[in-house]
């Protein structure tokens, strides 16, 4: 399943609540009241029951002040026990009065990876990277964007299937046979590439629907690939074990950490 842009934190925010709040029951993408929340977190203690609403925001700039006080009536009218707000880009000065003012804990969600790897590598040669895959819906021409965090694209390419009239392939295979072809590609920079599918294809991810598609499209570049001493890890494993997913406090303590290989991103 691919997420929708700006998603992808979301899920990254409830899975680590998931893995630590025991006994509580930990929901992404809620609704209360009419009112959407990014992650709720319900649990009891004793005879009472209480209810954590959390709010993610993944920009590429600073949070506003005015996105506090949005969350500040969503909250409101959710009747909650505790308000979060988490950003991956912090907030601007004029959020912290008003979040300490009604109680909204404000905390930062980063990635670190761990690129010192010189004890893997035995060599590295030229290869082709490809990235941003897409396929075209039918019903709609918008594109549909395959996952590349996490070692994600790696596992749709191969787990992804291509079903048309005639066969059923994953887009890795079809990745080959354009290869095979020998197509021209850039040496200096990014080539775009469009492959046409048969009339009828179907796309069907991993436990997602079957859409429609006609086309398939991606970006290539060459880079230095790095060959692995001994058996080659999985891409999807490997980037796991190498990042760690930080909650940080406005202050710059760490509140909680984790790898990400070790999250139940598909709770």
């Amino acid at each position: 399943m691919s997420l929708p842009p700006g998603k992808r934190l979301e899920r990254l925010v409830a899975a680590m609540h998931h893995a630590e709040s025991k006994g509580a029951v930990v929901t992404w993408d809620d609704e209360i009241g009419g009112r959407q929340f990014d992650v709720t977190i319900r649990f009891r203690y004793g005879l009472h029951s209480y209810l954590t609403v959390i709010e993610c925001k993944d920009y590429a700039s600073k949070v506003s002040v005015e996105k506090i006080d949005a969350f500040v009536t969503k909250t409101r009218d959710a009747n909650v026990n505790k308000a979060v707000f988490i950003s991956s880009h912090g907030f601007q000065s004029g959020c912290f009065p008003v979040a300490e003012r009604h109680g909204i804990q404000l905390l930062i969600l980063s990635e670190t990876t761990n690129t010192s790897i010189p004890e893997l590598v035995e060599r590295f040669t030229p290869g082709l990277n490809i990235f941003d895959v897409r396929f075209r819906s039918v019903p709609t021409g918008e594109f549909i964007a395959l996952e590349d965090w996490g070692g994600r694209l790696a596992y749709l390419m191969e787990q992804s299937k291509l079903v048309t009239p005639d066969r059923e392939m994953t887009p890795q295979q079809l990745l080959w046979e354009w290869q095979l072809m020998q197509p021209p590609i850039s040496l200096d920079g990014d080539t775009q590439v469009e492959l046409p599918l048969p009339v009828g294809a179907q796309l069907v991810e991993p436990h997602g629907p079957s859409v429609p598609v006609d086309a398939m499209t991606f970006t290539c570049s060459f880079i230095e690939i790095a060959i692995a001493k001994g058996p080659m890890l999985d891409n999807h494993v490997l980037q796991g074990s190498r990042t760690r997913v930080e909650l940080r406090g406005v202050d710059g303590k760490v509140h909680h950490s984790a790898r990400l290989g070790d999250l139940p991103i598909g709770f």
